[in-house]
């Protein structure tokens, strides 16, 4: 299984957050850490949170923690 590693700035032009809003909501996917001073997160998990956030608006659910464990299981 291959994954995408993507820096902050994707994040952010994908999700349109801010870097304090993504480091401290608690449904948003973790980051990697690809070295020392460096973190990444993977590209599908933001993708399915993405897609969590539109089902949510559309259908009006209440299911915020929904799918976080299908995010920790891997893409």
């Amino acid at each position: 299984m291959q994954h995408t590693l993507i820096r902050l700035s994707r994040v952010r032009e994908k999700t349109g957050l801010g870097r304090t809003a993504i480091y401290r909501n608690p449904t948003f996917p973790k980051p990697v850490k690809i070295n020392l001073r460096a973190v990444a997160w993977v590209e599908c998990e933001v993708d399915e949170w993405i897609a969590q956030r539109i089902m949510l608006s559309r259908d009006g659910g209440s299911g915020a923690g929904e799918g976080k464990a299908s995010r920790e299981a891997g893409c």
